[in-house]
């Protein structure tokens, strides 16, 4: 016994089909990729608080040593972005506890702040963490190449500072 083909069958064949509505799925990826976008610049700087807030050189068990060693200095870099007696001041100071050296690069000059890092290199060659301390105004674009400086490798191979500890500098108003 034949059955009747079904009705649906052929309704669908005698009916055009409309074009699927995308105006739902566009106004959900309108919404969502610009989400995910901010989400992810967010997940990159709270990952750097992360790293950076656990980078103390207060040291801990076991990072004794003999006494043959010798002594690691402290190397400070300070992001400034500020307004002085009026006068806008923004650049870098690197500061070397070993040689009480302070030497300040003017208006971000990424250049000279890369050759004088290598020269800090060349004179404490086991010197490996550095600490930047920006303060509260410093674009976060600044902070992040002045890190990268800090990390990368100089002409010669030599590794820089691999490690980096962060301090944040609140602004002081002075009144």
């Amino acid at each position: 016994m034949a059955y009747k083909p079904s009705q649906s069958r052929s309704t669908k064949a005698s009916h055009s089909s409309d074009p699927p509505n995308l105006v739902p799925i566009m106004n959900l990826f309108l919404t969502i990729i610009p989400m995910l976008l901010f989400m992810v610049v967010s997940v990159q700087v709270t990952l750097l608080a992360l790293n950076f807030s656990g980078a103390d050189s207060t040291g801990g068990p076991g990072e004794g040593g003999g006494g043959d060693e010798e002594k690691v200095y402290a190397v400070d870099l300070v992001i400034y972005n500020d307004e002085v007696d009026g006068k806008f001041q923004r650049g870098i100071e690197i500061i070397e506890e070993k040689d009480k050296k302070r030497k300040y690069i003017d208006d971000f000059n990424y250049i000279e702040l890369d050759s004088y890092l290598s020269e800090v290199k060349k004179r404490n060659p086991k010197q490996a963490t550095i600490k930047i301390t920006p303060y509260d105004n410093v674009k976060y674009e600044h902070l992040i190449r002045v890190i990268d400086i800090c990390k990368m490798p100089d002409l010669d191979g030599m590794e820089r500072f691999p490690d980096v500890a962060y301090q944040r500098r609140k602004l002081v108003k002075v009144q």
